[in-house]
């Protein structure tokens, strides 16, 4: 957009600058060869940016607005302590040989947050009551926490 807006000024001062020529040449004997030379010099202001372009020819799309792109700190916070608290406790299955998948979600209290539930998937139900051993030494009793088999 920007681009076109300096290309339309070019023009207009290319008008302008040919307007006044014309009028500080006064005289008609030299009026055919300045109505040549300030048609030109409209011309190739008009056709310069195309003779500049180079390559191919990139239409980019508009961006999202602001307000769709912006994210609240708390909320981003919040995501990546959920998802770096879901990683060490899967890592801690792993170390006791559990296979699980495992989601967390926080909830808020007061001014801060806590953890309000924890799923985890193992991948066999002989290791469900291990996990779920482990999950109540992680988290407590106050999380909800959900055990269940899958794939």
């Amino acid at each position: 957009m920007q681009s076109v807006r300096a290309w339309v000024l070019a023009l207009c001062s290319a008008c302008l600058v040919s307007g006044l020529v014309r009028i500080l040449a006064g005289g008609k004997s030299r009026t055919s060869v300045i109505n040549l030379v300030t048609v030109l010099y409209i011309l190739l202001s008009i056709v310069r940016p195309a003779l500049s372009l180079t390559g191919t020819v990139q239409l980019s799309l508009p961006k999202a607005s602001a307000a769709r792109q912006t994210v609240s700190l708390t909320e981003l916070v919040r995501r990546e302590t959920e998802q770096k608290i879901a990683e060490e406790f899967a890592q801690a299955c792993a170390e006791r040989k559990i296979s699980a998948r495992v989601q967390v979600a926080l909830r808020e209290e007061s001014d801060a947050f806590v953890v309000g539930a924890v799923t985890i998937t193992v991948q066999d139900a002989a290791q469900k009551e291990t996990a779920a051993q482990l999950a109540e030494e992680w988290f407590g009793e106050d999380a909800d926490v959900l055990v269940e088999t899958g794939e």
